[in-house]
C-alpha cells in the first residue's frame, strides 16, 4: 500500500524533473536574451510620455493610453459583491509575476459596465500606484473583462514598447528607485501621481530585443514557481512525516 508520505514523494520526484527540464531552455533564453543585448550598441531611454504620443502611422490613438484606476466615488464599498461578480485589481492582487486572486474582490456585471473604460483586455499592464511601487502585472486571456480598480494605473502599451518587458522592467531596481525617488507620502504609504508616471524614463531597444528579455524573465518567474512548489510540497511532507509518517506515535 502507498503511504500518503510516499504519494506525496512521488509527487516531489515529479515536480525536480519538471524544474530539472526547464533548466535547459532556461538557459538557451538566456544566450538568446543576451545576444540580443549584446546587439545594441546604445539603448535610447524615452519617457513613458514619448513613447505614448509617439504612435507609428497608422496607430490608432484609442489603443494606447495611461490611466490611473477609477476613482474611490466610482467604486464604493456598497458596490462589492460577496458571489459571483467581475474582479477589481488592487496594488495587494498583484504579484511579482501576475495576479494573485487570494483576496480579490469582485462588483456587479452591471457595475463593471458602467466602468467600461477601465476593463482590463489582453496585453495590457496593471501597476501599483500606491503602496510597494514597481508591482506590476500583464493581462493575459484569463484575467479578460477585469477591472482595474484605486490603487492602481492601466497602461495600454504601443506597438513600440512590448508589455511583458515594460513589465520585467518596472519590476526592477532601476524603475523602483526612479519610482520611490518621485513619489510623495509615506514611508510606509509611497505614492505616485499620473504625471509623474508619464515621465519614467524607459529603455527602448529594438522590438526583437524587448521580446527576447520578456521571454528570459517569464521563465525565470516558471522556473521560481516550480521551486516555491517543491519547497510547498517538501514542507508538507516533513510535516507528514512527524505526524506519525515515520516517527512512530506515542
Amino acid at each position: 500500500m502507498i503511504t500518503p508520505m510516499m504519494r506525496r514523494y512521488g509527487e516531489l520526484v515529479a515536480q525536480a524533473d519538471s524544474a530539472s527540464e526547464a533548466t535547459a531552455p532556461l538557459g538557451r533564453s538566456f544566450d538568446h536574451s543576451e545576444r540580443a543585448a549584446r546587439s545594441e550598441t546604445e539603448v535610447p531611454r524615452e519617457s513613458l510620455r514619448s513613447l505614448l504620443e509617439s504612435a507609428v502611422e497608422g496607430e490608432l490613438k484609442a489603443r494606447h493610453q495611461l490611466l490611473a484606476g477609477p476613482s474611490g466615488s466610482l467604486i464604493r464599498a456598497d458596490h462589492y459583491v460577496d458571489v459571483g461578480g467581475v474582479p477589481v485589481v488592487m496594488p495587494r492582487d498583484l504579484t511579482g509575476s501576475g495576479f494573485s486572486t487570494a483576496s480579490i474582490r469582485h462588483i456587479s456585471e452591471q457595475q463593471a459596465r458602467e466602468l467600461e473604460r477601465f476593463r482590463l483586455r489582453p496585453g495590457d499592464v496593471v501597476l501599483a500606484r500606491r503602496g510597494e511601487l514597481g508591482r506590476a502585472a500583464v493581462v493575459r486571456d484569463e484575467q479578460s473583462g477585469w477591472v482595474c480598480g484605486t490603487g492602481c494605473f492601466l497602461l495600454r502599451p504601443p506597438a513600440r514598447l512590448d508589455a511583458d518587458y515594460f513589465a520585467a522592467y518596472l519590476r526592477g531596481p532601476d524603475a523602483r528607485a526612479w519610482l520611490e525617488a518621485h513619489s510623495t507620502g509615506s514611508m510606509k504609504m509611497k505614492t505616485i501621481s499620473l504625471d509623474v508616471l508619464r515621465d519614467l524614463p524607459v529603455p527602448v531597444p529594438a522590438l526583437s530585443a524587448q521580446r527576447a528579455i520578456a521571454d528570459t524573465m517569464k521563465r525565470l518567474d516558471e522556473h521560481e514557481r516550480l521551486l516555491r512548489d517543491q519547497i510547498a510540497l517538501t514542507q508538507r511532507i516533513r510535516h507528514t512525516a512527524l505526524d506519525g509518517g515515520i516517527i512512530p506515535a506515542p
